[in-house]
């Protein structure tokens, strides 16, 4: 996943953001036990052609979602996406079209949210997102949260993710059945933290952690969720903490990115010779090693593409840059691969952010123009092909080249995606040294961000307003 915000660490760029949930087993019982559900077997003449489609989606209608779950008696299962996140597509692409997954079809109401679409509003004041995706359970009769997904999960996470939302919407409901005492801190963790009440999703996943067994399946995504909440507070010595005591226990996957990614923003704020920092560095790229060199980890191409980035962040921290140049080079060839098998143009898609990143750090960008001039004329409606190669053009200093995509991006993008090409914009003009438009990119920049309905200023786009406004009120300044 993707995230809204980024720590102050190394060159980060937008990465996916990963959680590993699982099932949970019938130890200590409070109030709702997990209802029984069919076991996930995949089988040699089931197909995903089906996709996305294998669910009934709804398209940004909270209003119809709920009536139906309602009148079903079922939860909603919200998708929290934005066309720019490359981990949202894979997750729609990959993920959500495994047939596994066909067990579920009827247990919820099935909603998609475009974030950057102005009719979702209504929804983005209620639940605010600021990392991609973000998958929501929810109770149709009064909005609670009953589950929390930030970023993407293998099949079996998902699966697991859906069947505890499930059984804390039965526990809701039913005031005979019981449930898991980690399951209940969970939930309200989950509540907490979609409400940014960070302090409380703290505690509250801590209880969790101390009722749920080391070994179980959902610890790691309890991890996660405390270490994400940990790093929202700023609590870098807790987060490491957090960190040193939980990283042994971690199985290899998804989760084994994303606590490495978190680990790494925290241990930024200890001086590069602490001991704990070096310790915890090394932890993390043994880990991450095992995932990038065992193809037998079940994870997503974008997922694991987005470990190997992790990865070669890690060996540049520890000034092993000629490693991290290997790591990047296989990186490269899988996502090469990826984009090249991938059935649809959308579906390629998923992989041209990735990749930009890839070849400009391997300083071969301008191979990949072709594979990105074909994106953006297969999907021509589409914003994000013409940002991803504009802002490959702003990297190798064509600056023309990348105003004119830029500009066709400002024409086809909305909400705060609108405002971030202005920013690029601003930012092309200053380069070329056309100070006037630079001005006047960063007014309009501005300008759109405050006109955002307030379900669509996240903290980044206050930041961008600030930003903005500081640079306007300095003025032009010399190349």
């Amino acid at each position: 996943m993707i995230k809204e915000q980024k720590f102050p660490i190394i060159s980060w760029t937008l990465l996916a953001l990963f959680v590993s949930m699982g099932c949970g087993p019938k130890a200590e019982q409070a109030k709702i036990e997990s209802p029984a559900t069919q076991p996930i077997h995949s089988t040699d003449d089931e197909s995903a052609e089906a996709g996305h489609a294998q669910f009934s989606w709804i398209a940004d209608d909270w209003t119809q979602a709920k009536e139906q779950a309602s009148k079903l008696g079922v939860p909603v299962l919200i998708d929290m996406w934005a066309i720019w996140c490359h981990s949202c597509l894979s997750m729609k692409h990959v993920v959500l079209t495994d047939p596994r997954l066909k067990v579920y079809k009827e247990r919820f109401v099935w909603l998609e949210v475009d974030t950057e679409n102005k009719v979702n509003v209504p929804l983005l004041e209620i639940f605010e997102v600021v990392q991609w995706p973000t998958f929501l359970i929810v109770d149709p009769k009064d909005n609670s949260v009953l589950g929390l997904q930030i970023g993407s999960t293998t099949v079996d996470e998902f699966a697991q993710f859906l069947t505890h939302g499930e059984a804390a919407y039965i526990s809701a409901n039913d005031p005979d059945s019981t449930t898991s005492l980690w399951l209940a801190s969970k939930v309200a963790g989950d509540t907490a933290s979609i409400a940014r009440d960070y302090a409380t999703a703290v505690t509250k996943y801590q209880d969790a952690l101390q009722h749920i067994p080391k070994e179980h399946k959902s610890r790691p995504g309890i991890v996660v969720a405390l270490m994400l909440n940990l790093t929202n507070q700023k609590d870098w010595s807790a987060c490491t903490d957090v960190a040193s005591r939980e990283s042994d226990n971690i199985p290899r996957g998804t989760s084994t990115e994303f606590i490495s990614y978190l680990t790494m923003g925290c241990v930024e704020h200890l001086s590069p010779k602490n001991p704990k920092r070096v310790a915890l560095l090394a932890k993390a790229e043994t880990m991450l090693t095992e995932v990038v060199n065992d193809d037998n980890f079940d994870m997503a191409v974008d997922d694991r593409g987005t470990a190997m980035m992790t990865l070669r962040e890690i060996l540049d921290a520890q000034g092993k840059h000629d490693d991290a140049l290997r790591v990047a080079e296989k990186q490269r060839i899988l996502l090469d691969r990826a984009a090249a098998e991938s059935k649809t143009p959308e579906e390629a898609a998923t992989y041209n952010w990735p990749r930009v990143e890839v070849y400009i750090y391997l300083n071969r960008a301008t191979e990949l123009i072709p594979d990105l001039e074909k994106s953006v004329a297969s999907l021509p409606d589409n914003y994000d092909p013409p940002y991803r190669l504009a802002w490959l053009y702003f990297h190798i200093q064509d600056y023309e080249k990348s105003l004119l995509f830029a500009t066709s991006t400002a024409k086809l993008s909305q909400g705060p995606r609108h405002c971030f090409v202005l920013a690029f914009i601003a930012k092309i003009h200053k380069e070329m040294g056309q100070s006037d438009l630079e001005m006047t990119a960063r007014k309009q920049t501005i300008e759109t961000c405050e006109s955002l309905p307030e379900g669509q200023k996240r903290p980044r786009v206050v930041d961008l307003i600030e930003t903005q406004r500081k640079l306007v009120s300095e003025g032009p300044s010399p190349l």
